[in-house]
């Protein structure tokens, strides 16, 4: 759970995809402007001035959503439909930018509703994330016995995300192992908390509040991280 190598958050590569994209229609507004030796507007030029639209719609549709994305994988919230936002987000960018090249009006249409439809469903992400996971954070914290954490635990996966470290993912083999997608560790339990060690690092021992599927790990009395049991190892560690 807690280890500086854990891998990225799918978000970190679709953000990487947008980025190239963005600098992709920068680029083509560049070399327009150069054709057209245009040094500030559009010169009365059609193409610059769809290049232009599609760079500047991309910047003010974009930044927004993704905030909603990242917010959404911070707070655990439902993977489906962050990663539906995601694919409604990169088609909806894709499709509007090509359809501005083309004065394809149709086209257009097709790419503002996706996006639209990516805010909605990040907003929805947010929402779920807010309305399952804090269930708890009107109660008093309740910190599960030493065998709630075993029979919770053992033979499980838990993903979530942690204040210090970020995202994790990691499954909890009975033989005491902790799998994950680049690393090993051990885990035991010790009177009420769950200890890990880590290859070169000390033991580290923390509580946890459990209450259905959603878990708060808690250090020092305050909640720093939060997770999802998921039955088994369904990402196969």
């Amino acid at each position: 759970m807690i280890s500086f190598n854990l891998p990225p958050a799918p978000i970190t590569s679709f953000c990487a995809a947008l980025g190239a994209f963005y600098l992709r229609l920068a680029l083509a507004v560049i070399a327009l402007r150069r054709q057209h030796k245009v040094r500030l507007g559009t010169g009365q030029h059609a193409d610059l001035e769809a290049a232009i639209r599609a760079h500047a719609n991309f910047a003010e549709y974009v930044p927004f959503t993704l905030v909603l994305l990242v917010l959404s994988e911070l707070n655990a919230g439902p993977w489906p439909l962050t990663a539906a936002a995601a694919a409604l987000l990169l088609y909806g960018r894709f499709t509007h930018a090509g359809a501005l090249r083309k004065d394809d009006i149709p086209q257009r249409v097709r790419g503002m509703k996706a996006t639209f439809a990516a805010i909605a469903v990040g907003m929805l992400a947010n929402l779920a994330a807010f309305v399952s996971a804090p269930a708890f954070a009107a109660d008093p914290l309740s910190v599960a016995s030493g065998a709630e954490l075993r029979k919770s635990l053992s033979g499980n996966t838990v993903e979530g995300s942690m204040e210090a470290t970020g995202r994790y993912s990691e499954f909890y083999a009975p033989d005491g192992t902790v799998r994950s997608k680049d690393y090993r560790a051990r885990w035991s339990v010790e009177g009420d908390a769950m200890c890990w060690v880590y290859d070169g690092a000390p033991k580290d021992c923390w509580q946890a509040a459990i209450k259905g599927s959603q878990l708060h790990w808690i250090k020092g009395g305050k909640r720093l991280g939060n997770g999802t049991l998921l039955p088994g190892n369904p990402n196969r560690y």
